[in-house]
């Protein structure tokens, strides 16, 4: 099950249920309301199905974001498959019936993102929607930036300070609507199925084993294409290279566990990197500046003050 709604300022799109979406089955995932404020709500869902096959239908009751911190789900929607990894934003629309999958053991954990009617269409605006249809994909990318804030929103929850909750989670949907007007459409028609489902079957190895010494033969083997072809279809489906999009599911996996105190040469060993220096540089690259200065900004700077970085 994933993440479709909560509450929403305007009386008319409650829809009387915080969890705001509906799900037969028994695989209900544990699910918290974590904030409600005047214009958004930000809910955890933890999922662990029993099984891997795509359960019955969902229906979102209003417009909303998921980001996954922890493994992965598909949502199969109007005969399309998206795969919802950690470098991803996932995007729900009011009344979109779905149905979810989870092709890897252990489920996913997600962040789910509900802005209100009128702050979502204010916001959709630069990215060209259609009033009343914020979203103009299923899908686009997690950037660095993105993910600093929606790190930056997880570390801010507990804290209770209502004005810097919703003004994080804000400037989080803006960029998650900001990077998927950017990203690029995949293929041309009569490839972009092959095409889509060839990285799919990529990025889920990916997933899986994000943590070992990958090579590139491997990869494309996964996607049944030559080393040359999967590394060119790979970047236009996906916006990024084979190796970028590899750090960055690293990366995203270390940046959650990112505290004071953290060992980072262990953790850089932990999420594939073969040393703290590889870690720190390729950190750096990412988000701007090394771990130590990355979680002093998360703890005192402003969101203006966040670095203004590249999808």
């Amino acid at each position: 099950m994933k993440p479709t709604g909560a509450a929403n300022r305007r009386p008319s799109s409650l829809a009387g249920n915080p969890i705001g979406r509906t799900r037969p089955g028994l695989d209900v995932p544990h699910f918290h309301l974590l904030f409600r404020g005047s214009c958004v709500s930000v809910s955890d869902w933890d999922c662990r199905p029993s099984e891997s096959s795509p359960g019955g239908v969902e229906t979102s009751v209003n417009h909303a974001m998921a980001f996954t911190r922890r493994g992965l789900y598909r949502k199969h929607v109007d005969g399309r498959e998206v795969l919802a990894d950690p470098a991803t934003v996932v995007f729900y629309p009011r009344w979109e019936e779905y149905r979810i999958s989870h092709p890897l053991p252990g489920g996913d954990r997600c962040l789910d993102l509900v802005v209100d009617d009128e702050a979502l269409d204010e916001l959709a605006r630069p990215a060209a929607a259609d009033a009343g249809r914020p979203f103009a994909g299923t899908h686009g990318p997690l950037t660095p930036r993105g993910a600093l804030l929606a790190r930056r929103l997880t570390a801010t929850l507990p804290l209770g300070d209502a004005v810097e909750i919703e003004e994080t989670a804000l400037g989080l949907a803006a960029e998650a609507l900001r990077a998927r007007s950017a990203a690029r459409e995949p293929g041309v028609p009569h490839t972009a199925v092959s095409h889509r489902r060839a990285v799919g079957r990529a990025t889920l190895a990916l997933c899986a084993r994000f943590r070992e010494a990958l090579t590139l033969e491997v990869l494309a083997r996964e996607a049944c294409y030559s080393p040359y072809h999967f590394c060119r279809i790979f970047k236009r489906e996906t916006g990024l290279p084979v190796h970028r999009y590899l750090n960055r599911l690293r990366l995203l996996a270390a940046l959650e566990s990112l505290d004071q105190g953290v060992d980072l040469t262990r953790l850089a060993i932990s999420v594939g990197f073969s040393s703290h220096s590889h870690f720190t540089s390729a950190f750096r690259r990412e988000f701007g500046a090394v771990p130590s200065r990355i979680l002093r900004r998360l703890a005192t700077l402003r969101l203006d003050q966040l670095p203004e970085l590249q999808p």
